[in-house]
């Protein structure tokens, strides 16, 4: 059983995977994509690719949740340094999500609203819009008297890197 463990551990270390109190792959930040976008970037399939053409060695490489990004700790984690007023996309938080009869509907972090996945009201319009009246949201680097990473939204025709996470 120790070697399996052992094993496993290794695994984990060489192909940046993280594991679970009972052995379960993790999702968790693994950097920023290479190049800035706004958020019109073809949804959530062109935010993915970001990621996955900055880590080309890794084929699970996608825009991470704000879950994901938080749960390990982010930049914390991976000892990249990286300085202050440095803002990135991601993808908000879903929850509370009901079939009515008709249609999914969810609620997204920081909105009272129930509304369809493909109309999130933090996602730039799912990642396709790039208009200065609408926001996404993002994280931003070093502000607030502790530092670390802020939750925030900005308007979708900015352009930040996106935060890149690995399963």
């Amino acid at each position: 059983m120790r070697k399996v463990a052992l094993f496993a551990a290794v695994v984990c270390f060489i192909f940046g995977y993280s594991l679970n109190a009972v052995g379960q792959y993790v999702p968790h930040f693994i950097g920023l994509s290479a190049g800035a976008t706004d958020g019109a970037h073809e949804g959530q399939a062109g935010m993915n690719q970001a990621c996955l053409n900055t880590y080309t060695n890794n084929p699970a490489a996608h825009m991470c949740t704000v879950e994901e990004f938080y749960r390990t700790a982010g930049i914390a984690a991976n000892g990249l340094l990286v300085a202050n007023g440095v803002q990135v996309w991601i993808q908000p938080a879903v929850s509370n999500c009901a079939y009515n009869g008709m249609e999914v509907l969810c609620q997204e972090a920081g909105s009272s609203a129930l509304v369809p996945p493909t109309n999130l009201f933090f996602t730039c319009d799912s990642w396709t819009s790039n208009l200065e009246s609408i926001v996404g949201t993002s994280v931003l680097f070093g502000t607030g008297t502790g530092g670390g990473w802020v939750l925030q939204t900005d308007t979708c025709n900015n352009k930040h890197r996106v935060a890149c996470c690995n399963p």
